[in-house]
């Protein structure tokens, strides 16, 4: 499923949250691009060959909770192949993402990956229908195959599941540490009008995977 979405450099503007501390809000000029970005998640197979290929393995007490719905944490369920990875970390996420040469979207870049530059509330407009995306409220109690709700619910620049089925880690840190990152879109646990999440970095959790970014020369 890696299929990448390629972006140009552009400007646009949206109202976001500038003050997570106090949940602040104002319009802000952001600036995107040249990049390329995953119009999936990355599924539960791919990582599966990720993991092959690397041998990879979070370290000592951070392994806790790692790829737990797969067996014994080496082997997908073969009816989710398709499905986006879970239970994957923000450095989980980090090392495929290096590894496949990429990285994790910005904040803004994947607002811009979601919404284009519409004012949108959702990726395809602004009334809520719970047959275009996996949320809490479409009843499907777990997670989905990523991009089944393609064509109608993608988003204005033609990426999938930007709202729903799961939380995306973004590179976005809320902290000096950086032991805090953004994770942006709503997992099919969740409600659809909650869109930013902050979360350790060490969190793993049934309804938190990633996208991947590819840098692209201006």
């Amino acid at each position: 499923m890696s299929e990448f979405i390629e972006i140009k450099y552009t400007k646009f503007t949206r109202e976001i949250i500038t003050d997570f501390s106090i949940m602040e809000r104002a319009r802000v000029s952001m600036e995107v691009g040249p990049l390329a970005i995953g119009k999936y998640p990355v599924t539960n197979y791919e990582y599966y060959l990720f993991i092959e290929e690397t041998g990879y393995w979070p370290k000592g007490d951070m392994e806790d909770m790692f790829l737990a719905h797969w067996k014994d944490g080496k082997h997908p369920p073969q009816d989710k192949l398709s499905h986006p990875v879970t239970f994957v970390s923000y450095d989980d996420a980090l090392v495929y993402a290096e590894f496949v040469k990429g990285r994790l979207p910005t904040y803004s870049e994947w607002l811009y990956a979601a919404f284009g530059d519409t004012d949108n509330q959702y990726p395809w407009g602004n009334e809520f229908f719970s047959d275009l995306c996996n949320v809490r409220k479409s009843g499907n109690k777990g997670t989905t195959p990523v991009g089944l709700f393609s064509p109608k619910g993608d988003s204005p620049v033609g990426c999938c599941d930007m709202i729903g089925n799961v939380w995306e880690w973004t590179s976005t840190s809320l902290d000096e540490d950086e032991d805090i990152f953004l994770a942006l879109g709503t997992g099919w646990d969740h409600y659809c009008f909650q869109l930013e999440i902050p979360l350790d970095r060490w969190y793993r959790n049934h309804s938190v995977g990633f996208r991947v970014v590819k840098e692209r020369k201006r």
